[in-house]
């Protein structure tokens, strides 16, 4: 049952909007139905004439409106984002007020009448953010959008009108989303790369981890919990609602995303870290093996054209014209001889590819079943631990949680970007970028863009689109099957 909360003479209340929906079909970020609910149309805007009225104590504007007492923008704004229930968004968009307040104090004011505001005044603020204050036309243009979002609060509230709308003459940068990858040196570059730091191991760690569950956000990942794992059959799955989106997805743990996960789940068991360990040493020796077999049959790479009649007769003869001293019986010897190395390296390299298959199910089971153990013990524990004590499946996180999520994502940015300069990649890093490679190497693979998309939790296929047309670009397309084989 959705309820709302009304402010009036700055007393707070609940008040029922008398709808009941699914809870998969609410999207708790963006306060709206989606569309597979039944009567989701009707029940979006009774919502939005709900919020409307909650928003901000309209009658005490409606009052000072007809007192013809001036009603300020900055003092109005910070009225109409206390009343937003989402955290990091309210964050967003007080950042946004407080550049506000920086171009007023340039004129010497601390706040401007909402009916003195006009197209000039606009146009001004966003000249500034530009040409002065020289920040990125996306951040400029996002600025705009909450000043604009504030002034269409109040025409909405009735409190001020405006003919024309002071937003009305804007013409706004154009701003195409870049979605960074790095290439495939970088990013083997950055796989072989060995942080100094403990900290550092653990943000490298969790970039990784993060590519390998299907792009998993990093607010997603840093509140995973163990009671998210779940076992079917035998194979391991992660299952969660998207905080930004609310889509629920399920997402299968790869071998590679339970041997990044295990450094994080380590803590819980004192035979784990040997255990594991045993299994990397086997693993690489079968890889040691395999490149070793491999290397060897480049020297037999044209057994199957050389050793046939015509071509062993040619040679025969071509060695009998320069003069040598040959015998046919020989040399049909030694490439019979040649021809049997050739066929026991190839059936070595079999059986080290088998043997690696078993072993990987192996050490893919133990792991799994480790996560399993401890979501008996611990469900509610976070799977990577920074977050633990500080969440406990909540669906709306507060002020200090949100904080504390906030600060994580900031420090991985920055701990990435250090490591970024030490293993002397060129390109841009940031935590988000795990999700853009991801995408990638889903749409360079050829897989369909309907599973990418529910992979990726996307609520919109136009969301997935604008992934493939950033990210499938003639130099992605340029990845070499040694890349894919180096995740194994």
């Amino acid at each position: 049952m959705l309820k709302y909360q009304r402010i009036k003479d700055r007393k707070r209340k609940l008040k029922s909007l008398k709808i009941k929906v699914h809870k998969s079909n609410w999207n708790e970020e963006k306060q709206f139905v989606y569309k597979k609910e039944p009567n989701a149309e009707l029940y979006n805007e009774k919502i939005q004439e709900a919020l409307k009225d909650a928003f901000t104590e309209g009658d005490e504007y409606l009052k000072k409106k007809e007192a013809k007492e001036p009603i300020n923008l900055i003092e109005f704004g910070e009225k109409v984002i206390d009343s937003i229930h989402t955290i990091s968004t309210k964050r967003s968009k007080i950042h946004a007020l407080n550049k506000l307040q920086e171009y007023l104090a340039l004129e010497g004011r601390k706040d401007i009448p909402l009916e003195d505001i006009d197209i000039l005044f606009v146009r001004g603020y966003y000249s500034w953010l530009l040409n002065i204050h020289k920040v990125e036309p996306s951040t400029a243009n996002e600025y705009v959008t909450v000043f604009k979002y504030i002034i269409n609060q109040a025409i909405e509230a009735g409190i001020v009108t405006y003919n024309p709308h002071p937003f009305a003459g804007l013409k706004k940068k154009k701003v195409t989303k870049k979605y960074n990858v790095l290439d495939d040196k970088e990013l083997v570059k950055l796989m072989e790369f060995e942080p100094q730091f403990k900290s550092q191991k653990d943000f490298h760690r969790l970039f990784f981890c993060m590519m390998h569950l299907a792009g998993i956000r990093i607010s997603d990942i840093l509140l995973l919990q163990f009671k998210n794992v779940f076992k079917d059959g035998d194979k391991y799955y992660i299952a969660y609602n998207i905080k930004k989106t609310g889509v629920f997805v399920q997402t299968r743990l790869t071998l590679d995303a339970l041997q990044y996960l295990f450094y994080f789940v380590k803590r819980y068991s004192k035979g784990y870290d040997k255990k594991f360990r045993d299994f990397s040493k086997e693993k690489s020796m079968l890889l040691s093996q395999m490149a070793d077999y491999e290397m060897q049959l480049e020297e037999y790479k044209d057994i199957d054209e050389v050793y046939k009649f015509d071509a062993l007769q040619w040679e025969y003869h071509q060695l009998k014209n320069e003069g040598k001293d040959v015998e046919w019986g020989d040399l049909v010897n030694q490439y019979v001889q040649r021809e049997k190395k050739h066929n026991e390296l190839k059936y070595n390299l079999m059986m080290a590819k088998e043997a690696l298959v078993k072993h990987n199910h192996t050490m893919y089971t133990y792991l799994g079943e480790e996560l399993m153990k401890v979501k008996k013990t611990k469900p509610n524990d976070t799977i990577i631990p920074f977050m633990n004590d500080h969440y406990n499946g909540e669906t709306i996180l507060s002020e200090e949680q949100t904080e504390r999520l906030h600060n994580f994502k900031v420090q991985s940015n920055n701990t990435l970007k250090s490591l970024k300069r030490k293993a002397k990649i060129e390109g841009k890093l940031s935590n988000h970028m795990a999700r853009h490679i991801f995408a990638q190497r889903l749409f360079l693979s050829g897989a369909n863009i309907h599973y990418i998309s529910m992979a990726l939790g996307h609520s919109s296929l136009t969301n997935t689109e604008k992934y493939r047309e950033q990210l499938v670009t003639s130099e992605a397309m340029d990845v070499t099957e040694e890349f894919a084989l180096s995740f194994y």
